[in-house]
């Protein structure tokens, strides 16, 4: 499991995420944390976070659709 980014778990998570940010880019990596490449994705989005100021960076629901 990704403990590094936020997890977002439905779609109106996903919305709010969006919504709530005016000033901010919102980027959401949508995936499985079971998925090696989504866990690698995390590390990556997490690893530049404070260098893309100001965004916001959240793990969304499964692939393939809101699950």
């Amino acid at each position: 499991m990704s403990y590094m980014l936020p997890h977002l778990h439905n779609g109106w998570q996903v919305d709010q995420a969006i919504l709530s940010e005016e000033d901010r880019v919102v980027v959401i990596r949508f995936g499985h944390d079971w998925d090696p490449t989504c866990m690698k994705m995390d590390e990556v989005l997490y690893s530049i976070a404070e260098k893309v100021v100001p965004a916001q960076y959240c793990a969304g629901p499964g692939r393939g659709g809101l699950d």
